[in-house]
């Protein structure tokens, strides 16, 4: 009688039939898990709808902070470290190893991302280009041109400096709208002082609506900033060249710290204005620019090319620059002038933003005032009326 190998026990052979010690399994029962109910394709719970809300507000939360937040920190702590680690004779692969075991949590699974992409064969600009919001196009292009160059440690350190000037930058914003906003939470607080005599009960309900209309006010104005931020270049893509410029002075100034940047690792000219290209979202300007890297194509000089993102008190420091081949030095002096006069621009608006939320909040307290006035007068004429009404019926009157 034919038999199957027991494969505890090599050769020896054990009946099929009855004579196995092993009982034998219900029909129905082919596993000892629970059958699923049908229609259920996982053993796994389904997540109540008001998790799922959840999760999902949770992510657009964490969407809208990367883009207006972008992580600037990290980044710098990214480009240092690596620099630092690449200057000591560091491969890349354990120096990106080195930083993803000391990055924070938001930087780690993309760092982790590049390194794997590293050993399988790419380079570090193209595997840093599988995480566009996190590293700019620029950024990108300019780890390109490093990796050409031989000179990559000096443009990390470089980016890590450019990353630290966007931070102070951005704290400085940040700084200036403490004021602002501190008088609104203030004006929602002392606003709604005369419904006190109402009861405690109807302050605290007039404040709690008050300030829920601030957040309410508050949210959707960052998310509004968030999107265009998100679809800056269809947004831009059809605004006149000569109005982005006024508009944004500083990508005028990150345009110019680019091409210093750009020349410093040994890149040509035109090579460094396409890297800077993306720094615009007008379509205006980028066809500038291209006209521009036609106009050295054909062996004419840059400076006259370049005068429409120049003001005039710059076109000699960059004809100078160019004359005497220290165009680089040239770009930095006009970057930094640009940014000195972005920075006045930007105190120069938080002021007259502070000014405009305290006269607005004085004239609301003005106008309050007004109608609590109006209204004690109104209460005091229908309490005389009321009292000559009592009195004509006793035949006298006030």
């Amino acid at each position: 009688m034919p038999g199957t190998f027991d494969r505890r026990t090599p050769g020896k052979p054990v009946a099929t039939g009855s004579g196995s010690s092993r009982p034998a399994l219900p029909p129905s029962s082919g596993s000892s898990r629970p059958a699923l109910p049908p229609g259920s394709g996982s053993s796994r719970p389904a997540l109540p709808p008001d998790r799922d809300t959840g999760r999902g507000l949770l992510g657009a939360l964490v969407a809208v902070r990367d883009i207006l937040l972008p992580p600037l920190r990290e980044r710098e702590l990214f480009y240092s470290s690596l620099e630092r680690l690449l200057k000591s004779g560091v491969s890349l692969a354990d120096g990106l190893e080195t930083v993803s075991a000391h990055s924070t949590p938001r930087l780690h699974k993309v760092v982790e991302r590049i390194r794997s992409q590293l050993m399988a064969g790419t380079t570090l600009s193209a595997a840093m280009r599988a995480s566009p919001g996190v590293f700019p196009a620029v950024h990108l292009g300019l780890v390109e041109a490093g990796e050409r160059s031989g000179k990559l440690d000096w443009v990390l350190g470089r980016l890590a400096a450019l990353d630290a000037e966007a931070r102070q930058r951005r704290a400085k914003l940040i700084g200036s709208l403490a004021y602002p906003v501190l008088i609104l939470v203030l004006s929602c607080v002392l606003l709604p002082v005369p419904r006190v005599l109402e009861g405690t009960g109807a302050y605290v309900r007039a404040v709690l609506s008050q300030l829920g209309f601030l957040v309410a006010a508050a949210g959707l104005l960052l998310t509004c900033i968030a999107l265009a931020i998100r679809f800056s270049e269809e947004l831009l893509g059809p605004l006149p060249g000569s109005l982005e410029r006024k508009l944004f002075p500083m990508r005028r100034c990150l345009f110019f710290r680019t091409l210093a940047v750009c020349f410093q690792t040994g890149v040509s000219v035109r090579e460094a204005l396409l890297l800077a290209e993306p720094m615009w979202g007008s379509r205006e300007n980028r066809t500038l620019i291209r006209g521009m890297v036609e106009a050295l194509d054909a062996g004419r000089a840059l400076t006259p090319s370049l005068a429409a993102f120049l003001l005039p008190q710059h076109v000699v420091i960059v004809a100078t620059g160019e004359k005497s081949g220290a165009l680089d030095k040239a770009f930095t002096d006009v970057a930094d002038a640009l940014e000195q006069a972005a920075e006045t621009r930007r105190k120069l608006l938080m002021t007259v933003l502070s000014v405009a939320v305290s006269l607005a909040v004085a004239l609301y307290v003005a106008s309050q005032v007004l109608q609590g006035f109006n209204n004690a007068l109104d209460l005091e004429e229908n309490g005389l009326e009321e009292i000559n009404r009592e009195l004509r019926g006793t035949g006298l009157r006030l």
